[in-house]
């Protein structure tokens, strides 16, 4: 019987909003294994045919597919091409190269997906027995997991630092200061087009989109998410930031009932990707792109939830 040749063992699919946890992922199995992710291959992806490249990943070349996967899953325009493939690959192969780790609470999976290729527990157990677990899955599929040695685990701490040494000197710079500038204008600009999307698909939803100055504001349906950053010296990004708010507009001058509200760090990861990082939780953070998808789920899920409470009302 022939053995399959894999470029990859294990390949990554996620929405923008979990890629720190993918990230986080990918980086503890890179060193042991032939890993797949999307952010980190993209001098792969370059000068390619994204979608060609997709396909080939998640339907031929990974042994194992971990999905990370919540609602939206699936719907944005990189996962329904990763949707699509994996779906093709089981109908030859079975769902036996997929593992699907639901992050939703309580969790939710794709009701075409047999139980067995499901594993429920990163919640209870954690991030470090879900590898363990994708561990066995590429095992079990015929790949090989390194063990590592003292010397691959000090070679590790050195690049660590020597990266967190370049990312500080980074952030106390003019350079990082005009680059945190130049990224929270793109993040506007991103929250303006998400707003233009759901407009031109649903031209009678009501959303609003303002911006003035150093702040945007997203409303629809009496609520409004605002996006405000600063900056305090022109060398340093030291107590700067960026601050999302879902509130609701009080009358006259009284301030506005704050829902929900979240900070983030400007900041960069390996392999020096700019991301915005959680104030409350240093290991959780968003490109803007994902920062864009989370931040107006956290309105219309608002708005979703007040709509069906009425519904509710109206009943009783």
């Amino acid at each position: 019987m022939e053995i399959k040749e894999y470029k990859y063992d294990v390949a990554f699919s996620f929405l923008n909003e979990d890629e720190s946890l993918a990230q986080e992922m990918n980086s503890a199995l890179k060193d042991k294994t032939k890993t797949f992710l999307y952010s980190k291959r993209q001098d792969k992806i370059a000068g390619t045919d994204g979608e060609e490249t997709f396909n080939k990943v998640f339907g031929e070349e990974a042994r194992v597919v971990v999905v990370l996967y919540r609602q939206g899953w699936g719907n944005s325009p990189w996962t329904r091409i990763e949707e699509t493939s994996i779906k093709n690959r089981a109908l030859v192969e079975g769902y036996e190269f997929t593992l699907f780790i639901p992050l939703d609470e309580p969790p939710t999976v794709p009701n075409y997906l047999p139980k067995t290729y499901i594993w429920f527990g990163i919640h209870k157990y954690g991030i470090q027995v879900a590898l363990s677990v994708i561990e066995s899955k590429i095992q079990s599929e015929g790949g090989k997991i390194k063990i590592e040695t003292p010397e691959d685990i000090a070679k590790r701490i050195k690049e660590d630092e020597i990266f967190n040494q370049k990312r500080l000197a980074f952030l106390h710079s003019e350079k990082g200061v005009e680059a945190f500038r130049l990224e929270a204008k793109k993040l506007f600009e991103l929250i303006k087009n998400q707003r233009e999307l759901i407009k031109k698909d649903l031209g009678d939803f009501p959303i609003g989109f303002e911006e003035k100055n150093q702040g945007c504001f997203v409303s629809s349906y009496g609520y409004t998410l605002m996006f405000y950053w600063q900056y305090n010296y022109r060398n340093s990004l030291e107590t700067s930031g960026l601050r999302l708010t879902l509130q609701i507009p009080n009358r006259y001058d009284d301030p506005p009932t704050i829902i929900n509200e979240h900070r983030f760090n400007f900041d960069i990861v390996p392999p020096e990707q700019i991301v915005w990082v959680f104030e409350s939780n240093r290991r959780k953070y968003f490109t803007s792109e994902g920062l864009v998808n989370f931040s107006f789920g956290i309105l219309l899920k608002q708005i979703e939830k007040e709509n069906k409470d009425k519904r509710l009302k109206n009943y009783l």
